[in-house]
């Protein structure tokens, strides 16, 4: 597979996540990515984003940008939000009956599940980074 990129930037709002996984299926069929990874990638960057608006804070006119690409036998999905730091993966032990227990979690959990990697970087212009890494088969 030939290495691809692209990037998407929408407004931090839940009613447009739809749009979202639309434009990553799109570009995942384009790219040659089998169904079952496009289903996961697209899972996986729904989840990293829905957590981005929904414990972001990140207040009216924001945006979030997800920077896509495949390189070999690799997907990766970098999202960033201009939020408080937070770094979800601090804390977490991706654990199903500690998710359970707690009521919050699941979706990095599904996240652990799919995901060969899930690294979070504070960047030096303020803005938290969630990259994602999905093996494709």
């Amino acid at each position: 597979m030939a290495d691809q990129r692209s990037k998407i930037e929408f407004a931090a709002d839940v009613t447009r996540l739809d749009e979202v996984r639309c434009e990553i299926t799109r570009l995942c069929r384009e790219w040659g990515v089998d169904d079952l990874t496009t289903l996961r990638f697209v899972l996986a960057i729904d989840e990293a984003s829905a957590n981005a608006i929904e414990h972001g804070r990140l207040g009216d006119g924001a945006t979030i940008e997800i920077g896509v690409g495949l390189r070999g036998h690799e997907l990766t999905a970098r999202i960033v939000d201009r939020g408080p730091a937070f770094d979800p993966t601090q804390g977490n032990d991706f654990d199903p009956v500690s998710v359970t227990r707690r009521k919050r979690g699941f979706g990095l959990y599904l996240m652990s599940l799919i995901a060969r990697t899930i690294e979070y970087e504070r960047t030096a212009s303020d803005e938290n980074s969630l990259t994602v890494t999905i093996p494709v088969h």
